[in-house]
């Protein structure tokens, strides 16, 4: 049997520690998520291999990966939002399916599917395990319906004709 765990995460960042101004701008939120996924599976890694173990370290099995490029996260609309669905893993494990969105300048909102199989070896050619993971996933990201508040739709415009002078002063 499998199933699976949902979880759903508002933040709220500092991007003047960046040197950013909106997280509504699709290169500025990619920054940010980048720079979270370094930090933290990056960090995972780093101790994975510089740690003392019972377990020797095999990076084929332990080793975290996640995303590492602008590409890499996916970027897409949805609702006239740009919206990040990638996955991270180790090798051997179930993906945690992720998806996040700007809601304000400084505020992301991220859910976290983490499928889970018992009983069920997840990686095995005769059942569809993961595919039905990242289906349900995909699914449910694309029936999440966000209504920005006025001052937030309001960051939203502001940032994008910011971004567009940006692009036009760049060409």
């Amino acid at each position: 049997m499998g199933g699976g765990t949902l979880q759903m995460i508002i933040q709220r960042r500092d991007l003047k520690k960046y040197g950013l101004q909106s997280l509504f701008i699709p290169e500025q939120l990619a920054v940010i998520l980048l720079d979270d996924l370094a930090k933290d599976y990056g960090e995972r890694n780093r101790e994975l291999r510089e740690g003392d173990y019972l377990e020797p370290y095999n990076p084929e099995v332990d080793v975290w990966l996640y995303p590492k490029s602008i590409e890499a996260l996916n970027p897409a609309e949805h609702q006239g939002l740009t919206c990040c669905s990638f996955s991270v893993r180790k090798p051997l494990k179930p993906k945690i399916h992720t998806w996040t969105t700007a809601i304000t300048d400084e505020h992301i909102l991220e859910f976290f599917y983490m499928p889970s199989a018992s009983g069920v070896d997840h990686l095995a050619d005769d059942n569809n395990f993961a595919e039905a993971a990242e289906r349900t996933a995909r699914e449910f990201a694309e029936n999440i319906d966000i209504t920005l508040t006025p001052d937030a739709e309001r960051q939203r415009q502001a940032a994008l004709t910011e971004a567009s002078k940006l692009a036009q002063q760049r060409a």
